[in-house]
This record gives structure tokens, C-alpha cells and sequence, in this order.
């Protein structure tokens, strides 16, 4: 499966797992980034999920980063 058939949070999923920075849909994601959005998202219900995965990268990130704090 190439990149461009993967979801953003599938994609992100895979620069944790590889443990390597990526860009997702145009946006240059970090190991650690895409780890607290990983966090975030694992941890909200099947509803906020889908809400969650629909945001584009950089609001993501923003909201996941916010949460740590």
C-alpha cells in the first residue's frame, strides 16, 4: 500500500512505528509529534476518533500538543 491509499493517522501510526520524520498531507511531521498525536488519538472514544481523523495534521498536532501540557 502506498502513501497516497494510507490515512493521515495511518501514515502518522507508520512514523511512529519507523521511528522516522515524514511529511503527512504537506506537512513535515516529527517522531515526537506524531507521537502525542498517537497518544491522543488512542485515547479518545470511536466518535471523537472519527472527528479527530478528519482534522488536518497541523490541527491535530495543535490539539495533541495542547493535551500534554
Amino acid at each position: 500500500m502506498t502513501s497516497q491509499n494510507l490515512s493521515s493517522i495511518d501514515r502518522i501510526r507508520r512514523i511512529v512505528q519507523r521511528g522516522q520524520y515524514d511529511h503527512v498531507d504537506g506537512t513535515f511531521v516529527d517522531l515526537f509529534t506524531a507521537s502525542v498525536i498517537m497518544k491522543i488519538y488512542d485515547a479518545l472514544n470511536e466518535e471523537n476518533r472519527r472527528k479527530f481523523a478528519t482534522l488536518p495534521v497541523r490541527k491535530m498536532a495543535s490539539i495533541a500538543l495542547k493535551l500534554i501540557r
